[in-house]
């Protein structure tokens, strides 16, 4: 991990996670995830997020049955913290994958491709208050 702040108000935590399966004379799996994660406080009201992650699977076909794969992910959090009770997030998800839906005489089967593709993306904005009574 490297972790930087480079502003005081700006942090930036960056991971990188690797394993893999070696059988003496070829690599079988080699599995590796990158992470980073942006956090800027602007003001003490305002915040914003961003995490950005990859990961990717390698394999020989013939040492293994898993199959390649890969990710990317990325998460956007924008705060506006009124007081410790009020809160409003707005945010976006978004992932692609190196899948390919295909389909075939009503028969529907994901393939694996060379590119990635967008499979799922959120909009949300969400508002947090504290009601006593």
């Amino acid at each position: 991990s490297l972790n930087l702040r480079p502003l005081s108000p700006l942090r930036i935590d960056n991971t990188w996670l690797g394993a893999a399966l070696d059988t003496g004379r070829a690599q079988a799996v080699a599995s590796n995830i990158v992470r980073t994660h942006w956090g800027w406080q602007f003001t003490r009201e305002w915040s914003l997020r961003v995490i950005a992650q990859y990961d990717s699977t390698r394999t020989d076909r013939a040492l293994t049955t898993i199959r390649p794969r890969r990710n990317l992910n990325a998460d956007v959090l924008l705060t506006r913290l009124l007081n410790p009770w009020t809160a409003l997030y707005v945010g976006y998800n978004g992932n692609a994958q190196n899948v390919e839906l295909l389909e075939s005489g009503g028969v529907r089967s994901l393939r694996r491709t060379n590119t990635l593709s967008p499979d799922a993306w959120q909009v949300f904005v969400k508002w947090s208050h504290l009601l006593r009574w």
